[in-house]
């Protein structure tokens, strides 16, 4: 893979031959890699790679995906050189279903699993009702429901000659999410899950935050924090302590 891929894809990639595992980070709808740019210096243990896909951040002027299949294909393209070593996904939201979807490819097709999946405030594909979030609207509703469930900077949604650099990626990545069909989780992983989720998350209730269950023939675990849909940012010490008890000390028994 080219230099400008890896710029391109990893923004923020660094070398560390000294962990023994990859850490993947998928963002959320209109998010980028940006959303885990500090997670290096709290995980030392891991190389952590946070995944930009196109749209967005440094790569603003590339058109980003609508069709599921697509990005998809497209990740496992760039992330299969990247697999020599073991690895881990975690997926904020969107970033969730993308991570989801990617592991049971890589499962099916070359027999690689993650060490562990870790989903956050991601609503299973499977689960009832999930695809009205995506519905078209008015710029205006699009705005006051972004600035409902956070994530987005204050500042730039409250002015409106920035709207058009900031609706059309989030609207694509919605027509990304609604693109998915699926009725049933497929064939499970075999790696374990540990879901994160927020107790007042408008977007993803705690029963369909438990229905990952469905996806793993392995351990699941669900943790619940006070707060919606971007619960993380008043708990990430904690979930960064989870996924190294989880995570981290089990590679190394493994090692």
């Amino acid at each position: 893979m080219s230099k400008f891929m890896v710029n391109s894809w990893f923004p923020y990639y660094h070398a560390n031959p000294s962990t023994r595992i990859r850490l993947f980070c998928f963002p959320f709808a209109g998010g980028g890699a940006s959303f885990y740019r500090n997670w290096s210096a709290r995980l030392p243990w891991a190389e952590v790679i946070a995944v930009q896909l196109p749209g967005r951040e440094n790569r603003i002027g590339e058109l980003p995906y609508v069709i599921f299949e697509d990005a998809l294909q497209a990740l496992e393209t760039v992330l299969l050189p990247f697999l020599s070593k073991p690895f881990a996904f975690m997926g904020y939201s969107m970033g969730g279903m993308l991570s989801f979807h990617l592991a049971q490819q890589l499962q099916r097709k070359y027999n690689l699993t993650p060490e562990r999946l870790f989903l956050a405030a991601s609503r299973p594909p499977w689960a009832s009702d999930w695809r009205h979030f995506y519905d078209e609207e008015s710029d205006e509703a699009l705005i006051k429901r972004l600035l409902s469930i956070g994530g987005t900077p204050e500042a730039l949604l409250h002015h409106q000659e920035l709207w058009p650099m900031i609706l059309p990626t989030i609207r694509a990545d919605f027509q990304l999410c609604s693109s998915l069909r699926m009725p049933d989780p497929g064939e499970p992983l075999s790696c374990p899950i540990t879901v994160f989720g927020g107790d007042d998350d408008a977007l993803v209730t705690t029963d369909q935050l438990q229905e990952w269950r469905m996806g793993t023939f392995g351990e699941f675990e669900f943790h619940s924090f006070a707060g919606g849909h971007f619960f993380i940012e008043h708990h990430l010490g904690t979930i960064h302590d989870c996924m190294t008890t989880l995570l981290c000390m089990n590679t190394i028994q493994k090692g």
